[in-house]
């Protein structure tokens, strides 16, 4: 009896230090649940960590209109943090780096840039809410004395992360949903229809400003306001790009004229109007044209041969031409040079891939005929003339790769990279 009832506590026992070692493992597995993902986000913690990184506990921007319009709905700023990637889930790091990414944008268009309004604790979604005059420029201050150049020695490993760093600038350095609007672009054909777009903003913006000029306000106010329908259209096309447009600047411009300011502040306003074009085309204009306005060059083939293969083929001809002229040897720079000639017509043929009309360069006729006349002056053993018309030939060469080379590297970069 004793051994049965020793038994039952034995079993007893056994099965409340289960029950125990069972909850340590299941309080074991939640604490290294917290361990590994410390910073896990829900949606309700963003504000959290917005209100600790701009000390706005508190204040009136402590909201949830920080980021949202209505409900559910996000107003401009919340729609740039979801383009800068913060999502459900993203972690603290993730949060601090996107609200650091744009606040230098000005989201609402109201103008004044994300950390001023935040700074400032104003919502930088909402274009009604914003301080109560534009930032005055920083003082000009007078320039230092530029010192002499001085040549340093930057070790190979140095370039190197230069070169990764353009890589990447590369790389990102046009939205993907600019794609949407280049679908159908080719070389030389501003076929887009963001392209589109812009020229009918700058056609309405160039008429206002000639109907000013002439003092025909009644025209100027039509033109103005189908400058500023566009302007606001094309505003909304690309998220990351709104930063580029003041909405805030246009609504001014739009004032003034309704009250018939002078011309003077008029004149003002459409400079901080053109100040902010000038700035979106200086910095993406050239990568626009390079992606999507150029053809890529390793697509293009010459008889088959992939075209860098083919090139170097025809430069290893051509620099037999000047060898074997320089040397003396007819025979074996007239072999260089039948070799070069045919090269030479393929390309021809090659760069109609890209371009729909005559080439007024490069492989136009009269570069043709200095062709000839270089196997002629071969045959003729006048080496010295060879020479000379090769120098002609190779200032056509480079002005090729002065047009060409700086679009397919921006392009390379910017596509091949990808993957990277």
């Amino acid at each position: 009896m004793k051994q049965k009832y020793r038994r039952g506590i034995d079993m007893v026992d056994k099965h409340a230090c289960q029950r125990k070692y069972a909850s340590l493992g299941l309080l074991l597995i939640t604490i290294a649940a917290f361990v590994v993902m410390p910073t896990a986000l829900a949606v309700s913690d963003f504000k959290g960590i917005f209100n600790q990184k701009y000390d706005t506990k508190g204040t009136r921007i402590d909201s949830c209109s920080i980021c949202h319009a209505s409900g559910s709905k996000l107003n401009d700023y919340g729609k740039a943090l979801v383009d800068a990637g913060i999502k459900k889930g993203s972690n603290e790091t993730k949060v601090m780096q996107g609200l650091t990414s744009i606040e230098q944008v000005d989201s609402d268009g109201d103008g004044f840039s994300n950390i001023v309004e935040i700074n400032a604790r104003f919502f930088p979604g909402n274009v009604s809410d914003h301080p109560a005059a534009i930032p005055t420029a920083p003082p000009t201050t007078t320039p230092t004395a530029t010192p002499p150049f001085k040549e340093i020695a930057i070790n190979d490993q140095l370039i190197k992360i230069f070169e990764d760093v353009y890589n990447y600038f590369m790389k990102l350095s046009l939205p993907k949903s600019l794609d949407n609007y280049y679908q159908n672009s080719k070389p030389g054909t501003p076929s887009s229809e963001y392209v589109g777009d812009m020229f009918i903003m700058a056609g309405a913006f160039d008429g206002m400003i000639a109907n000013i000029q002439e003092g025909d306000m009644a025209n100027a106010n039509k033109s103005y306001t189908a400058f500023a329908k566009e302007y606001k259209n094309i505003s909304r096309k690309v998220q990351s790009w709104k930063g580029y447009f003041s909405i805030f600047a246009v609504k001014k411009l739009g004032t003034d004229m309704n009250m018939n300011a002078n011309n003077s502040v008029i004149s003002k306003d459409i400079a901080k109007i053109e100040a902010t074009c000038e700035k979106c085309m200086g910095e993406r204009r050239a990568q626009v044209w390079a992606k999507y306005y150029w053809s890529d060059f390793d697509t293009v083939n010459i008889s088959g041969i992939p075209w860098q293969d083919a090139m170097i083929m025809l430069a290893v001809n051509f620099g037999g031409i000047e060898a074997n002229a320089a040397e003396g040897n007819q025979a074996a720079t007239n072999n260089s040079f039948n070799k070069f000639k045919a090269s030479y017509a393929q390309v021809k043929t090659a760069c109609y891939n890209c371009h729909d009309t005559p080439r007024a360069y490069y492989v136009s006729d009269d570069v043709f005929a200095r062709i000839d006349l270089m196997g002629t002056n071969i045959i003729a053993n006048n080496m010295t003339n060879v020479q000379a018309i090769q120098r002609e030939l190779d200032i056509q060469c480079y002005r090729c790769h002065v047009l060409h080379m700086p679009a397919q590297d921006m392009k390379s970069k910017m596509i091949r990279n990808k993957e990277k």
